[in-house]
């Protein structure tokens, strides 16, 4: 498999077929059936990989429901142990990774947008998502394993605007490494609480972008802070070429494209009839 990209280690993400208990208003996902070809895909594709490729996100949906979850990590951890993938990032909400065996996974985002359960679970839309109490615990199963914890935060409007300060306590009583401030797709903004950080003083620690995102880090209090902006879908941009890949999707369908909507394929999944 041939890419055209000016990544140095595009991203292969993998958006696992199944449900989520959540229905937060920012979230594409929308699908809840599971495509029975998935895991075959996952599997064709691995073979045809190339090599500027080694790290992997497993994404959803929430993917510790996936009836597929499991069958995914057996091959990861077979591209790892003979050095095809180098990185794995899990993105959760958290409600089913205790039960679940996180052998050969780098790094966890776990999703956290308020400081209160109250205001969490609203923005969640449910309350199936685990407490902060729960989350003390979740934390330290996944250090068990090896594994930092990042909470993913996405700004809502009055929601979660806390100051800095507030929201590193909150990190460091959970004993999480960092937090990643994600502003709505298309908003390159600063929000509240980068404001709070500048005007305290600090300096970036690092800054990178491309056509269609940036992150901007501080170490701030203890704590490391990462705010990031992006496009929603980065194929979209005119400042990429009409085949370049930004990143790799693995579709719930077991199509591989270059974009989240799944109108540019890559590699179609095989259906039943066809020859091998």
């Amino acid at each position: 498999m041939k890419i055209n990209t000016h990544n140095a280690n595009p991203n292969f993400t993998l958006v696992l077929p199944g449900p989520c208990q959540a229905a937060c208003d920012f979230c594409f996902w929308k699908r809840e059936k599971e495509e029975g070809a998935f895991v075959k895909s996952l599997k064709r594709v691995l073979k045809k990989l190339p090599p500027i490729i080694s790290q992997i996100s497993i994404s959803g949906g929430e993917p510790t429901l996936s009836p597929v979850f499991e069958d995914t990590m057996k091959l990861i951890r077979k591209a790892k142990k003979r050095g095809q993938i180098r990185k794995v990032v899990l993105t959760t909400n958290g409600i089913n990774l205790m039960q679940k065996d996180l052998t050969g996974i780098d790094h966890v985002n776990i999703s956290r947008h308020a400081l209160s359960d109250t205001e969490n679970k609203e923005i969640f839309k449910t309350k199936n998502v685990p407490s902060i109490k729960e989350l003390k615990e979740i934390t330290k199963y996944v250090n068990k394993f090896g594994i930092d914890v990042n909470f993913n935060i996405v700004l809502t409007e009055g929601a979660n605007i806390s100051n800095a300060t507030c929201w590193a306590s909150f990190a460091k009583e959970l004993n999480v490494n960092s937090l990643t401030f994600r502003n709505q797709y298309g908003c390159y903004d600063q929000s509240k609480i980068q404001l709070d950080i500048i005007e305290e003083g600090y300096k970036p620690a690092s800054i990178s972008e491309c056509p269609v995102c940036k992150t901007v880090v501080y170490f701030f209090e203890g704590m490391k802070f990462k705010f990031h902006a992006s496009d929603y879908e980065p194929t979209e941009s005119d400042k990429f070429d009409s085949d370049e890949v930004y990143e790799l999707i693995l579709q719930p369908t077991g199509d591989l494209t270059r974009d989240w909507e799944a109108k540019k394929i890559i590699l179609k999944r095989k259906v039943r009839n066809e020859k091998k």
